[in-house]
């Protein structure tokens, strides 16, 4: 099962299903909006995220995803230092790799000036909701797929890789969730919806609290 999961979301097929998970949890959110917080769901700028997403997705398919793809497989086929055989110790490597780079270009995106000039649309919304996350602009993000190679270095497999971050992917967009309230003990030790809340707050005691 966990071979096959790899292969599909590895594969082109993946993208339309993360696609797809984006906007069922967009339309999920937006019935469950109406049903229990009627008046409060701002349509006009979930809207304006999701123009926002459809007008990066093609420029985004070469700088995201088809160069970051096409460098890895270069490193892995020609400066890897091991060969990771066991599935098991694959994806744990991708999956500390993956979180480790997301986190050191998340925190470089909101410390560098720069690049908080391409996360800042992100943070542009005045509602934190499903739509917010793929809120973006085109050069947002792309240290990550460099600072991911180190995962190529140590001799995970691409497909392995790419399956983990589609994943993560899919988690991101759950981890905006406007649904999902305090979750116990779990907001100590896991990026949540109600810690990256914070993290999108725009007062002073929450600005760069954390960069979950």
């Amino acid at each position: 099962m966990i071979d096959a999961f790899i292969e599909f979301a590895s594969g082109p097929w993946g993208l339309w299903a993360l696609g797809g998970v984006y906007f069922s949890l967009v339309i999920g959110e937006r019935v469950w909006a109406a049903l229990r917080q009627p008046g409060v769901y701002d349509n006009r700028e979930a809207l304006c995220s999701v123009a926002l997403n459809l007008m990066n997705s093609l420029i985004h398919l070469g700088l995201a995803i088809i160069i970051p793809i096409a460098l890895y497989l270069t490193v892995f086929e020609h400066a890897r230092l091991f060969t990771v055989e066991a599935l098991w110790l694959a994806i744990v490597l991708a999956f500390v790799v993956h979180e480790l780079a997301y986190y050191f270009e998340h925190r470089i995106s909101h410390r560098v000036g720069l690049f908080w000039a391409f996360h800042t649309i992100h943070h542009s919304a005045n509602q934190f909701n499903h739509t917010t996350a793929a809120r973006g602009f085109v050069l947002d993000g792309q240290l990550q797929g460099l600072f991911g190679l180190a995962a190529a270095c140590l001799g995970v497999p691409p497909v392995v890789y790419f399956a983990t971050a589609w994943l993560k992917s899919a988690y991101g967009i759950w981890n905006h969730a406007s649904y999902v309230g305090d979750m116990g003990w779990m907001e100590r030790w896991f990026a949540t919806p109600r810690n990256h809340m914070v993290h999108h707050g725009t007062e002073a005691k929450y600005i760069d609290k954390n960069y979950s």
